[in-house]
């Protein structure tokens, strides 16, 4: 399957750098990077460090997400503040845990093994769905 994907990737120069991907933590970096491998290296919008419940983006972190065909992140649960920002930009986002209520669920979703196995096939499928997009413009 990663065969195919690379050889759609590679069958359109505009295509052939990549999806440009943003995530959010690098929990979610390091599992997207898995799905990615030898297509492309996503950027990781938040450093080791910085804190997912609160945060205020520097414009170097504004611009990434401008330019991504793809944000993923974990979603409102654990950084609501960037639900808001990603609204404001229009971008194409993929929260992992969108029915996760804020201060009543653990957004910690890659520390529980079930859930993190559910998530990866959605990381997956919307990968699939980006690339034909892009390539079959539908």
């Amino acid at each position: 399957m990663r065969t195919f994907l690379i050889l759609i990737w590679l069958a359109s120069p505009a295509l052939a750098a990549g999806p440009k991907v943003v995530t959010d933590i690098a929990p979610v970096h390091s599992l997207v990077a898995q799905v990615m491998d030898g297509v492309g290296v996503p950027d990781l919008l938040l450093q080791p460090g910085d804190d997912p419940h609160h945060m205020a983006l520097r414009p170097s972190q504004a611009s990434a997400i401008a330019s991504a065909d793809l944000v993923i992140w974990v979603g409102p649960a654990l950084a609501s503040w960037l639900g808001d920002v990603l609204a404001t930009q229009g971008a194409r986002t993929l929260p992992l845990a969108p029915d996760l209520v804020e201060d009543e669920d653990d957004p910690h979703l890659w520390l529980d093994p079930a859930q993190l196995e559910a998530r990866l096939g959605k990381i997956f499928l919307t990968s699939l769905k980006l690339v034909a997009a892009t390539f079959f413009q539908v």
